[in-house]
């Protein structure tokens, strides 16, 4: 993973965001271009992804992204959402659960399988340990 730009933009507790600094972790300011890359290789039919969030506000917030914006994550609504996007959505699902909780962290795993023959199993979202089940957009990606 390489990182755009030097540590000290990430972490400031003058802000008030949060007063302690935690290791291994990042804060990205919203006004400016700084953003971590990655190019990611192996396995694209079952691969999970699992991270800690804060949101800083309330407007909708990009969490990962790919390259051109047409996949990610993102809290939109302050709902999120998994998406893959390419002239339709091949995935988009939304949890309905609202995580507006400015003051708290979100323990988020998305688990992607495109092997399972259910759709709805294809597409699996955790948050704070628990299984999202109702959704405000539900389309899965087709099977592998």
């Amino acid at each position: 993973m390489s990182l755009t730009t030097s540590a000290h933009w990430m972490y400031n507790p003058a802000t008030g965001f949060y007063g302690t600094e935690i290791d291994n972790s990042l804060r990205f300011d919203a006004a400016s271009n700084h953003y971590l890359t990655k190019t990611l290789n192996g396995n694209r039919k079952t691969f999970t992804v699992s991270f800690w969030y804060k949101r800083s506000g309330t407007a909708e917030q990009q969490i990962f992204t790919s390259g051109s914006s047409s996949a990610g994550f993102v809290i939109a609504s302050d709902q999120l959402e998994v998406f893959n996007y390419n002239g339709g959505y091949q995935i988009r699902v939304r949890s309905q659960r609202k995580l507006r909780d400015t003051s708290s962290w979100y323990h988020i795993v998305v688990r992607i399988d495109t092997t399972q023959a259910t759709a709805s199993d294809r597409v699996r979202i955790y948050i704070n340990g628990e299984l999202e089940t109702s959704f405000t957009y539900n389309t899965y990606p087709s099977q592998n």
